[in-house]
């Protein structure tokens, strides 16, 4: 199994945001946008829209993120809006692109500290 750090960008605003809306009606606003991804991995370095990532090299792998709620949070929005194209999985079906678990590394950092 290999490992991808994931992290998501999305649109900001005053009055928009995390701090006065919480991560879910954030993420879920309709001027919200998850506009960008970034996945670095032992074989890939991907920075950009989330249309044209490598999805299916990272499906089924470890994922690693940085506050991980914000970041499954922002991939579960992105994938209800149609932006994280399925993927064929056992020459057999589309399916939707799933980590085979996603680890926080902030939550990591306060477990060492």
């Amino acid at each position: 199994m290999k490992v991808y750090a994931v992290d998501f960008e999305a649109t900001y605003a005053v009055g928009r945001d995390i701090k006065t809306l919480g991560v879910v009606p954030y993420l879920e606003h309709p001027d919200t946008d998850v506009y960008l991804v970034s996945i670095h991995g032992p074989d890939l370095q991907y920075c950009g829209a989330l249309e044209t990532a490598p999805w299916a090299l990272i499906d089924g792998q470890l994922w690693l993120s940085h506050h991980a709620a914000f970041d499954a949070a922002a991939f579960i929005e992105a994938r209800k809006r149609g932006k994280i194209p399925r993927v064929v999985r056992d020459d057999l079906e589309y399916e939707e692109v799933a980590p085979s678990d996603w680890l926080c590394t902030a939550n990591l950092c306060a477990f060492l500290a």
